[in-house]
């Protein structure tokens, strides 16, 4: 049962300018269709071809999962509310709408952590252990736990410790940030510890050690110049990759946790669309992970390949030949890279 503190009020009075309703609502439509265009093919890619379902990309696989649950269910609710002005069908929907747009978000926040925590594993930890491999059990007890601890956090404002209610610019919900309540208080403080300070340390901790891994291993390779460049390809790819991945968590969730922060605290008003375009903001996760953990990957866009129709297929073929031994070139960088850090191949695990 809805805890009867919840702030229930909502009209359909507007508290910003109705283009700026107009807007959110374009914005979310288009999150949510690039969301569920991206997420589902992924999906489809990696249940079509088995050797993609790794323990590594098992953590993919359940963070697409969850994107294309918040783009189906939350974020339309969100989309159609912002082209109304106000949340249209009542509060206990609103909380509905809020309660799976934070267990997911919490959820995907620690599945990111987990991937790169796994890859610190793999890369760093494993590599002296006889290129131990982390086993499907071992991801599917981590992501359990992933699962836990954010129907822990989301299913806490139902205790009575914080509450749903709606977002200042009324067309979402989510958890009480604007309250003097010790109780409310204290949740924020915990969720900003360990639901965003404390993943985005683990996910920066794990990623510079993976960095400073294979930069130590280059020393090994300077007797072959054209294997140094390859490596050095290679290694500068992964830098980009990984500040891709930490600079896209940052972006999607910071300004959601300062105003956060900032409301909790009371450390002084907000304007309204200040307030509510952060929590707008952080949606956009759920249709730019597919994009950085999937499509950046190349056995992933191999594996796309070969979905596409045989006319592309054959214009894709056709492609000069330097453009097929420059990708030569690169796989075979990348796979030696693989090798050299103890990694079996990219088929078995991917960085």
């Amino acid at each position: 049962m809805i805890n009867s503190t919840f702030n229930t009020t909502n009209t359909a009075v507007s508290v910003v300018p109705e283009e700026m309703y107009l807007f959110l609502g374009l914005y979310l439509s288009f999150v949510c269709f690039i969301g569920v265009t991206a997420n589902g093919l992924s999906l489809v890619v990696f249940f079509r071809f088995s050797h993609l379902r790794t323990p590594t990309n098992t953590f993919i696989i359940a963070l697409l999962i969850n994107d294309i649950i918040m783009c189906l269910v939350g974020i339309p609710l969100s989309a159609i509310a912002n082209f109304q002005g106000y949340f249209v069908w009542g509060f206990s929907v609103c909380v509905f709408q809020g309660f799976v747009m934070y267990f997911g978000s919490i959820s995907s926040m620690y599945i990111l952590t987990a991937i790169s925590v796994n890859r610190y594993i793999v890369i760093v930890i494993k590599r002296p252990l006889s290129r131990k491999k982390v086993k499907y059990m071992q991801s599917i007890i981590a992501l359990v736990f992933c699962y836990i601890f954010g129907l822990f956090w989301s299913g806490i404002p139902f205790s009575g410790w914080t509450r749903y209610e709606y977002e200042a610019i009324r067309t979402t919900c989510s958890v009480a940030f604007n309250s003097a309540d010790y109780l409310i208080l204290s949740y924020n403080i915990s969720i900003f510890i360990f639901c965003y300070l404390l993943p985005v340390l683990t996910m920066i901790y794990c990623y510079i050690n993976i960095v400073r891994m294979i930069h130590r291993t280059k020393p090994q390779l300077l007797t072959n110049q054209k294997v140094m460049k390859r490596w050095v390809t290679m290694e500068k790819r992964l830098v980009r990759t990984i500040l891709l991945m930490i600079c896209a968590f940052l972006i999607s969730w910071t300004p959601y946790a300062i105003v956060a922060f900032w409301r909790a605290f009371g450390l002084g008003d907000l304007p309204v669309i200040a307030s509510g375009i952060p929590a707008i903001i952080a949606k956009m996760s759920s249709a730019l992970n597919p994009f950085i953990y999937t499509f950046n990957n190349k056995e992933f866009k191999s594996a796309l390949f070969e979905l596409i129709p045989c006319r592309l297929k054959r214009s894709k073929r056709n492609q000069p030949d330097a453009g097929v031994d420059k990708e030569n070139n690169m796989e075979q960088g990348q796979h030696l890279l693989m090798q050299l850090i103890g990694v079996a191949t990219i088929k078995t695990e991917t960085i």
